[in-house]
């Protein structure tokens, strides 16, 4: 970032909490905030282009991807406009997201409730957990697919819709799209900082 002529600055803990209320940008004028996850009404616009980008290549039934704030799913639900049904699969734990997704991509009202659902037993215990079975199906998923994943999002979300497939959850025939919305640059603070994983 700073080779790119970013310059960074540091907050508190007291500082952060108070991002959104409007002291911090007070003190800096030339302040743009990105929010958690980068959800705001430019990323559901770009991910409804996604939707649509999806829906030209691929046309599937079911579009599955890895949830934190939601915006992703938001933008898909929004694109999709029922024509195709997603799969939010929550790094967190709670259920708490629906209705925030809904919201996000236009509301109950110009949505159909069975455009987007949820899958909350994928989470391996909640943000950045992970258990070994995890790790070995994101090694195995390397290994055998050349498919890149990480512990955070990725790794659960294809994790889930893996298994999703062998309790026979979608129909035979069904086209799945599955949306690696990236992450891999995180797993190497995640091999530094749980080197006993094995990653």
């Amino acid at each position: 970032a700073r080779r790119c002529g970013m310059q960074l600055a540091y907050l508190s803990r007291e500082q952060y909490r108070h991002k959104e209320d409007g002291r911090v940008a007070a003190e800096n004028q030339s302040l743009y905030l990105l929010p958690e996850g980068g959800t705001n009404a430019l990323a559901i616009q770009g991910c409804t282009e996604l939707a649509e980008e999806i829906l030209h290549e691929v046309q599937p039934d079911y579009c599955c991807v890895a949830c934190g704030t939601g915006g992703t799913a938001a933008g898909l639900v929004a694109g999709f406009e029922g024509r195709v049904r997603t799969i939010g699969f929550p790094v967190l734990k709670g259920d708490f997201l629906f209705n925030h997704v809904m919201d996000l991509a236009g509301g109950k009202n110009t949505l159909p409730v069975s455009a987007w659902t949820l899958q909350n037993d994928y989470h391996f215990g909640g943000y950045a957990k992970w258990t070994p079975a995890l790790i070995d199906f994101i090694r195995y998923m390397e290994a055998r697919f050349d498919m890149p994943l990480d512990p955070v999002y990725t790794g659960k979300l294809f994790f889930g819709v893996w298994d999703l497939i062998a309790n026979d959850y979608f129909p035979r025939g069904a086209t799945i799209c599955l949306v690696h919305t990236g992450g891999l640059q995180g797993v190497a603070g995640f091999k530094q900082r749980f080197p006993m994983a094995g990653l």
